[in-house]
């Protein structure tokens, strides 16, 4: 669900940078687990079609950099072992 439209747009009222609030108003929320956030955008759209993914946690905050596509953040989240495929 888009962030702006779901239960969670309490998230764009947090302290973010200009480039930060617009990426999150932009932003499709994918998924949620202990305080960290997901994120996809469609106005970013990398040379394999997939669009920008982005993470959000209280205490790490906002990267946008983090990863250039959904497979992209997955793998980083399997390599990390926080994510299982059931």
């Amino acid at each position: 669900m888009w962030l702006r439209e779901s239960p969670y747009e309490w998230l764009l009222e947090d302290e973010f940078d200009e480039d930060q609030a617009v990426f999150l108003q932009a932003s499709l929320l994918i998924g949620h687990d202990e305080g960290r956030y997901w994120f996809l955008n469609p106005t970013q759209v990398g040379e394999d079609g997939e669009w920008a993914a982005s993470e959000w946690t209280p205490a790490m905050g906002l990267n946008l950099e983090a990863d250039s596509s959904f497979t992209a953040t997955v793998l980083t989240l399997i390599d990390a072992g926080t994510y299982e495929d059931d």
